[in-house]
C-alpha cells in the first residue's frame, strides 16, 4: 500500500499501521461524494470526524458538568462526560510556578468546548499549532533559531503546513516555544516594565509573562530538569489506553516511559523525565512490539518517529507479500 506522509514524502506505510489512517478533518466534498477522489483520506461526515481516535473523548461534552442528563447521546457521546473519560491531561488547576511555565504551559490541547464560556486569551491550554509547545525537556530544539518554514502570524490548521519536519524539527515553532524555553524564559527584561524612576508601567500578562519584571526574577540561561513528582499532575494519563493521541508531547513521553520500563523495570515510575533515548533505542522499542499499531500511526504522521525507524520491517513486508495466501492485516512486529 502506498501512503503519502503529511510532509509530502512518499513511503510504504506498512499494513501493520492501517488503523485510523483517514484524518478527522472533514472533506470539502462530503456533501458531493461523487466529486471526492478515490482513496480520500479525510472524514466524510461529522460522525467519522468526532469518533476519530484523534478527537474521541479529547474534549468535554458541551453539557458537562451540570446538564449531562440532557445530552442526547448519553453513553455513546464522543465527548467526555467526566474527567476520567477525558483523554487530555488537565493542567489549569496546577500551581503556576516556574516548573509549570517551562514544562506544562501550552503543552496540552484545550479540553473545553466553545459553549463552556471559555476565555482563550487567559487559557493555559493550546488551541492551535501556533499556540502549542513541544516540551523542551523531551524534544530537543533550539531557542535561538526559528524554523525557516514556520510562518508566524498565520493560522496553521495542520502541523505539516507549518513545518514538514513537524515534531522532529530542531528549531522553535511559534514564539511560545522560544520564550518559554529554559534557555530563554525570564532571561530578558520585560519591555512593558520600567525598572528606573518612580513611574512603572505594569505588564498586562503578569505572572504569565516570560520576561522578568524585577532583577530578582532574572534567570541564568540553563537547561533545568522538570520536577518529577508533582501531586497536581495526571501522570496516569500517559498510557496508550487513556492518552490523547493527537498530543505529540504525550506520544514522546510514552516512548520515554516504555524505554525506561524496558531498561530499568524496578526504577521510579517518573524516572522517564531524565531518560535520554537514541534513534537506535526507538528502533528497539518498535521491534519489540512496544506500541499498538494506532499509536505508531500517530507517532509517524506527527514525526515523533521517522520512517527510518521502521526500516527493519522491509524484509518482513516483502516476505508477506510473496505469500498472497497470508492475510496482510495479521502482520506483527518482529520479536
Amino acid at each position: 500500500m502506498e501512503f503519502k506522509l503529511q510532509g509530502g514524502e512518499p513511503q510504504k506505510f506498512y499494513e501493520l499501521l492501517n488503523d485510523g489512517q483517514y484524518q478527522p478533518d472533514i472533506c470539502s466534498n462530503h456533501e458531493r461524494p461523487e466529486k471526492c477522489n478515490e482513496g480520500c483520506l479525510l472524514s466524510h461526515n461529522r460522525v467519522e470526524s468526532v469518533y476519530h481516535p484523534e478527537k474521541y473523548k479529547s474534549k468535554y461534552c458541551t453539557r458537562y458538568p451540570k446538564n449531562l442528563s440532557k445530552c442526547d447521546y448519553g453513553d455513546y457521546c464522543s465527548f467526555a462526560h467526566s474527567t476520567k473519560e477525558l483523554k487530555s491531561r488537565l493542567i489549569h488547576n496546577m500551581k503556576k510556578d516556574r516548573d509549570f511555565y517551562l514544562f506544562f504551559f501550552k503543552t496540552e490541547w484545550c479540553p473545553f468546548n466553545k459553549d463552556h464560556n471559555h476565555n482563550r486569551a487567559q487559557c493555559v491550554y493550546a488551541h492551535n499549532w501556533q499556540d502549542f509547545r513541544r516540551k523542551p525537556n523531551i524534544f530537543h530544539y533550539s531557542s535561538d533559531t526559528q524554523c525557516s518554514n514556520w510562518k508566524s502570524g498565520t493560522f496553521i490548521s495542520k502541523y505539516s503546513e507549518g513545518c514538514h519536519k513537524m515534531a522532529s524539527c530542531p528549531h522553535w515553532h511559534g514564539w511560545k516555544e522560544q520564550e518559554y524555553h529554559p534557555l530563554f524564559y525570564k532571561t530578558k527584561p520585560c519591555e512593558d516594565e520600567s525598572f528606573t524612576g518612580s513611574s512603572k508601567a505594569k505588564c498586562s500578562r503578569g505572572i504569565e509573562c516570560p520576561y522578568y519584571h524585577d532583577p530578582k526574577e532574572k534567570r541564568v540561561p540553563q537547561i533545568v530538569c522538570q520536577q518529577q513528582d508533582r501531586p497536581d499532575f495526571q501522570y496516569d494519563k500517559i498510557l496508550e489506553a487513556s492518552m490523547n493521541l493527537s498530543n505529540i508531547n504525550q506520544l514522546q513521553e510514552l516512548i520515554l516511559i516504555k524505554f525506561t520500563e524496558m531498561t530499568k523495570p524496578d526504577s521510579n515510575s517518573n524516572l522517564y523525565l531524565e531518560t535520554k533515548v537514541t534513534e537506535e533505542d526507538k528502533m528497539t522499542l518498535i521491534k519489540a512490539g512496544a506500541f499498538k499499531s494506532i499509536t505508531l500511526h500517530f507517532m509517524l504522521t506527527k514525526r515523533v518517529l521517522l520512517v527510518d525507524h521502521f526500516s527493519y520491517l522491509d524484509s518482513k513486508v516483502k516476505e508477506v507479500k510473496s505469500k498472497p495466501q497470508t492475510p496482510v492485516q495479521k502482520l506483527t512486529p518482529v520479536q
